[in-house]
This record gives structure tokens, C-alpha cells and sequence, in this order.
């Protein structure tokens, strides 16, 4: 896996533990739905302000959701 394959699926699993969908975390961070999906799928990596705002949408921060894709990658 690589590191925007290990964010994707931080994300995905904050996303899920906090019992969202994906169009809530798409339209509350103001990233377009199909942006968004691509992200989460680990096709094209997230930006730092992508990362950013979906941090802020989950009450997470940017730091914690790259240590989350450490774990995942171990």
C-alpha cells in the first residue's frame, strides 16, 4: 500500500467510526462529492487543505490523521 492508498483508508475508517456518509463529509468540508470519492478510493492523494477540512468535519487533526495512516500501513 502506499501513502495515498494509507490516507484514503485512514479517512475512510474515520469516516465510518464516526457514522457519516460520504456526501455529509463532501458537502461540510466544500469538497465536490466526485473530488471527495476519488480521495477516498486512494486514487489521487488528498491535499493538505483537502486533508485539512475533512480533519475539521471529523474533529480530527491533520497530524492524527497521518499518524491513523502509519497504523494502517504497519
Amino acid at each position: 500500500m502506499n501513502i495515498t492508498q494509507t490516507v484514503a483508508a485512514a479517512v475512510r475508517g474515520l469516516v465510518a467510526e464516526r457514522g457519516m456518509s460520504e456526501l455529509f463529509v463532501a458537502h461540510e468540508s466544500g469538497i465536490p462529492r466526485v473530488t471527495l470519492r476519488r480521495r477516498l478510493s486512494g486514487q489521487t492523494p488528498f491535499t493538505v487543505q483537502e486533508l485539512a477540512e475533512v480533519g475539521r468535519v471529523l474533529d480530527i487533526t491533520v497530524l492524527d490523521i497521518i499518524k491513523r495512516s502509519e497504523a494502517v500501513a504497519a
